[in-house]
């Protein structure tokens, strides 16, 4: 791992202070069904002669029985095949970084290409598995989860993993710059819906990952982001259940993903003389679970893994002056 400076720990938490980066390319998962709060159920059991209690401690450990046998029965992807897509993606990806060094042609602006080719950082929430530094190929491993029920108010959780990357505009004057990056997303994720057997009781579970680029200018404290556009951010994957005893007491759906992702901030911006901005690559996980069931996301082995292999600059100098936003 590259050593860090303070400087680059304080960008990095007053990002995290920021807190904007939940909602820009997503919006929360919706929630299909509204279930019964747990004291209107337990009176209209209890009136029927039925014990909550115990269905909920049975449901309880039935839930559990129902996950490790899921466990066993799921079967990661053979290494053969994950050999031949990762070697297909290296292709694809060296082509575009050859495309991303060639110079655009305007005549008012001198462009310079810029490789980023490795993060000073690399952060998972709420834990990081693993990460792996080096020249565009740093990867990084994740996995994230929940079983039976999240306990906030709207039963939603947010996590992430984050690839950091940095430039400092060294160019000796006012710079107008464009950027893109690839993020590599192997994974696997799954959601469970189960409402057990309490009856009339609804359990939904809704998983929604997207692959997103933020950049932040860091000569302002605290850092700011800028406005994002629309190509710097890409929906992954969107799956949901719902299940409702005794109409269908459990539904399960699944998504494996291998690609990769082009995001993009196509339009420029300008970074000040001998000024640093800050690139935030990464994967947003947005997770909703109520009354039974889980949701997951995996992308560590044997399932799959996080790579972010450069962030590719078009640096221009203007024959006119430049003025960067100032806040």
């Amino acid at each position: 791992m590259p050593k860090i400076s303070a400087k680059m720990k304080r960008i990095v938490a007053e990002i995290e202070r920021a807190d904007s980066t939940r909602n820009l390319f997503y919006s929360r998962p919706r929630i299909i069904h509204r279930r019964p709060s747990e004291d209107t159920l337990k009176r209209a059991l209890e009136q029927a002669g039925v014990n909550f209690d115990e269905i909920k401690k049975t449901n309880k450990a039935l839930g559990l029985k129902r996950h490790r046998d899921w466990e066993k029965e799921r079967t990661p992807r053979d290494a053969k095949s994950n050999a031949q897509a990762l070697k297909s993606l290296r292709r694809i990806i060296a082509e575009r970084r050859k495309a991303a060094k060639r110079p655009s042609v305007n005549p008012l602006l001198q462009t310079t290409s810029v490789i980023i080719d490795t993060p000073f950082m690399i952060k998972g929430h709420p834990t990081l598995g693993g990460s792996h530094f080096e020249a565009f190929n740093s990867t990084a491993f994740y996995t994230t989860g929940y079983t039976g029920e999240i306990n906030t108010e709207d039963h939603t959780a947010f996590d992430s993993l984050y690839f950091y990357f940095i430039w400092t505009n060294d160019t000796g004057q006012d710079a107008a710059v464009s950027a893109e990056t690839p993020l590599v997303v192997q994974g696997h994720g799954d959601v469970d819906a189960n409402s057990n057997y309490t009856p009339f009781d609804t359990a939904e579970a809704i998983l929604v990952w997207s692959a997103e680029l933020l950049i932040w200018e860091a000569w302002n404290k605290p850092a700011n982001l800028l406005p994002p556009q629309a190509d710097q951010g890409i929906e992954v994957a969107n799956i949901s259940v719902v299940a409702q005893f005794p109409f269908r007491n459990e539904d399960r759906k699944v998504v494996d993903v291998f690609r990769a992702y082009l995001l993009a901030h196509p339009g420029v911006f300008v970074v000040p003389r001998n000024a640093s901005v800050v690139f935030q690559v990464g994967l947003a996980v947005a997770s909703f679970l109520q009354t039974g069931g889980w949701v997951r996301s995996q992308f560590s082995p044997p399932v799959g893994f996080l790579m972010c292999p450069y962030v590719a600059l078009q640096v221009a100098s203007a024959t006119f002056p430049l003025r960067a936003a100032r806040r």
